[in-house]
């Protein structure tokens, strides 16, 4: 296993804040390509842009009133609410040709979708969205036992240049996909992942069980003439199950990157597990009124392969990413691992954990468990360990703040928690703005949301 290089590490700069209304619990962040080869060509000045989508997620007491004190308690039990809101981060030069980076509210879910969502646990951008013209489609593993899909839609009517429009609709997100998932627990749907053309994405659940959704097929069900009301309708010719795929809840999920069939997940098991759909067969549903179909594995030798345990991990599995043939897992353990999915899942390629080099007290190092990693979020630009360019990697550490490491060998490049109380928990970071030629010497930077305070920082590196 390569060692962790001792690099200089930096304190990060915080450059703005933003509040939303409800506890913050994952960011998401689609980059604005549009006319980005006719800017560059004509060194244009225009503000380069990200829209931030940030999901929220909380408790709250219900208010419905009922005929006796049965009913009545029952409305005074805890539901779960949710938002997205969307953020325009834009970064260009004043007129004194100094570098302004501004973050400013463009949307967020209409009132009918907010509602029934019941929460944002894991939001994720297609992968089509990260080139130039295509549909831009954002996936939300949602608090109610559901998938929700949304295109998201730029309004042509709204001119965010003139003053009279800030704070207005300027981004809306059009559902375009509802998939009922029927997890047990208590029903959370945690993570959604897409594959790499997008012709699927896979959601896992708090009881250990994953989804697979036939997203393509879906789509074309729900066009003129396709036989279906698209995701409000029967969602069983689409939908497909793994059961049984943790033995605990289930908080990651990631394809690898650039396969149809290969995905990876990981949950409180303390379990990394690789699936693969060519090597699942398709069983319809036996119970009464399910017409589901679900994956299996075709023999006890490939089950018993699944279900055996990574002793690289000491804790859960929460954040799973994937480049070429490598994986870069977050786990409650407060290490973030390198594997190369070509060898064994057993033994990580380099560990990185926040407290290597990091402050002692009374003797001892800061404990692991304040670093736990929720987030993992690979830099736009990221070239991966088997390249000897060095590529960032930004962790959401919950108590601990922020991260950015290095891909070569996991050390640390600077640590940002200025403004993020230890109490508040950092649960969502991503990549919001970053240098788009080789050699440029603007700021790169990302943002990061923490749960109890509702707060939206951006920073800088």
């Amino acid at each position: 296993m390569m060692k962790r290089g001792r690099g200089t590490r930096v304190v990060g700069k915080k450059v703005l804040e933003r509040t939303v209304k409800l506890n913050c619990a994952t960011v998401a962040v689609w980059f604005c390509k549009e006319n980005g080869r006719e800017r560059r060509n004509s060194n244009r000045d225009d503000d380069l842009c990200s829209i931030v989508a940030v999901g929220s997620y909380e408790h709250s007491r219900g208010e419905r009133k009922g005929e006796d004190e049965e009913e009545v308690q029952r409305g005074k039990e805890e539901e779960r609410i949710g938002q997205v809101t969307l953020f325009r981060c834009s970064r260009g030069k004043s007129e004194e040709e100094e570098e302004e980076i501004s973050f400013d509210a463009c949307g967020e879910l209409d009132a009918t979708s907010s509602a029934r969502c019941g929460g944002a646990f894991d939001l994720k951008f297609g992968n089509a969205s990260k080139s130039e013209g295509g549909k831009v489609e954002l996936a939300m593993a949602c608090a109610n036992n559901c998938l929700e899909v949304f295109e998201m839609m730029e309004d042509g009517d709204a001119d965010v240049d003139e003053d009279v429009n800030r704070g207005k609709q300027l981004v809306r997100l059009k559902p375009t996909g509802r998939f009922e998932c029927r997890f047990g627990g208590i029903g959370l749907c945690t993570s959604a992942a897409w594959s790499y053309r997008d012709k699927s994405i896979v959601a896992t659940g708090d009881d250990g069980a994953a989804v697979v959704v036939d997203y393509e097929r879906a789509m074309m069900m729900a066009s003129p003439g396709g036989g279906s009301d698209g995701g409000e309708g029967d969602n069983s010719q689409v939908l497909f199950r793994v059961e049984n795929a943790h033995a605990d809840a289930i908080w990651a999920s990631s394809f690898l990157d650039g396969s149809e069939d290969v995905f990876f997940t990981g949950g409180d098991d303390c379990k990394l597990i690789k699936h693969d759909l060519r090597e699942m067969v398709r069983s319809n549903g036996d119970e009464e009124g399910d017409r589901s179909s679900a994956f299996a594995y075709p023999s006890q030798t490939s089950q018993n392969f699944r279900f055996e345990k990574n002793p690289a991990f000491g804790a859960g599995v929460t954040s799973i990413e994937s480049k070429g043939d490598f994986l870069y897992v977050g786990s409650y353990d407060g290490a973030c691992r390198a594997f190369d999915v070509r060898k064994s899942l057993k033994e990580p390629m380099w560990i990185s954990r926040g407290n290597d080099d990091g402050k002692e007290e009374d003797g001892e190092k800061e404990g692991e468990e304040e670093a736990s990693i929720w987030r993992v979020r690979l830099h736009p630009n990221f070239s991966s360990a088997a390249t000897k360019r060095e590529g960032k990697i930004a962790l959401a550490s919950m108590k601990a703040g922020c991260r950015v490491i290095s891909s070569l060998d996991g050390s640390t490049v600077g640590t940002y928690r200025n403004g993020h109380d230890d109490d508040k928990v950092v649960y969502g970071c991503d990549w919001a703005f970053f240098n788009e030629e080789e050699g440029e010497e603007e700021e790169e930077g990302f943002v990061s949301c923490s749960f109890y305070d509702r707060r939206i920082h951006v920073w800088t590196l």
